[in-house]
């Protein structure tokens, strides 16, 4: 346990101590600086105390290289993020999002149309879920998929529809189910 002066009294006191024992001072470590070695020995309880009793701890070289490593790292990825992307690279990203808008309303059509929807098992596969753009805000939607009918069997099917974006809102114009 280290011993500090008081601010005030000048006198000895514990580096822990939230008030001088001697003169009652409330900040008996204002102004004082204890390096990050001399802190190192402490615990968290008494860097508390010491600190709140106007002291500071002085951060060594490696802290402060650490920190400002880390800041240019996050900076790093904001801009990554934030970057704009570029015109090709939107027409990507806009074709998928279209393509997934389309691939939800054909499932919630199908899942509508199932005697038990919370049996379906969707193919993992990628060719059992098929969206191809047939141009104009449409895509054709190729699902396939095993679900229990009315006898509690699983049964294999493939539903096909016709889905068209209204403004922001994709619409299933037609589906069709075989087995």
């Amino acid at each position: 346990m280290a011993l500090l002066n008081c601010n005030e009294c000048k006198k000895e006191i514990s580096h822990s101590a939230k008030t001088c024992p001697n003169c009652g001072c409330t900040m008996p470590f204002k102004g004082q600086r204890l390096s990050a070695k001399q802190a190192k020995n402490m615990s968290g309880k008494e860097r508390y105390s010491f600190v709140k009793g106007g002291g500071k701890i002085q951060t060594s070289t490696i802290q402060k290289i650490s920190a400002a490593f880390i800041l240019f790292i996050i900076f790093i990825v904001i801009i990554t993020i934030m970057k704009p992307s570029t015109p090709e690279e939107q027409a990507v990203k806009d074709k998928e999002a279209h393509e997934k808008g389309a691939r939800i309303a054909c499932m919630t059509e199908v899942h509508l149309q199932l005697k038990d929807p919370g049996s379906v098992v969707y193919g993992s596969n990628p060719s059992d879920r098929v969206v191809m753009s047939t141009g104009d805000n449409r895509w054709t939607v190729q699902l396939k998929l095993k679900s229990k009918n009315s006898y509690n069997a699983y049964v294999l099917s493939t539903f096909v529809c016709r889905v068209s974006l209204d403004g922001k809102q994709y619409k299933v114009l037609s589906i069709n189910k075989s087995k």
